[in-house]
């Protein structure tokens, strides 16, 4: 949870030092895919905001951003996904696509992770003749 604060502060720290400009939070909740799972997937933050434009951003529209946190197997996921207002019909809905794919890989990891903790097979080189422990 410490992770995810810091994360959304930082947002509001950028909005403080007038780099965001306009920031509205929309959401600060657990994500649930689908809606009616019945552990959440994702901690999930949602920020509404103009940037003010620089070398590296151009763009003076407004813009969608996103964080989302997970954590699994000792590790933790954080996710930013930002985009432009203008493409939010697609792109809000690319973000959802992206962190179900993002799960299942996650969750054949620590499948494969568990699988070689359990029966460690003999070590095997690979077309490159790295020795690696892998799951099939």
């Amino acid at each position: 949870m410490e992770c995810f604060q810091k994360s959304c502060g930082d947002v509001f720290a950028m909005a403080d030092h007038g780099i965001y400009l306009d920031l509205e939070s929309r959401a600060s909740q657990y994500l649930h895919i689908p809606d009616d799972a019945p552990e959440p997937m994702y901690l999930w933050a949602g920020f509404y905001y103009r940037q003010v434009p620089d070398q590296l951003n151009a763009e003076e529209g407004f813009r969608f951003s996103h964080i989302l946190l997970r954590t699994g197997a000792g590790y933790i996921n954080k996710i930013r996904y930002i985009y432009p207002e203008h493409a939010h019909d697609t792109d809000s809905i690319d973000v959802v696509h992206f962190l179900f794919d993002w799960h299942e890989a996650i969750k054949r990891a620590e499948a494969c992770a568990a699988a070689n903790a359990g029966l460690r097979s003999r070590p095997r080189k690979d077309h490159l003749g790295v020795t690696s422990d892998s799951c099939e």
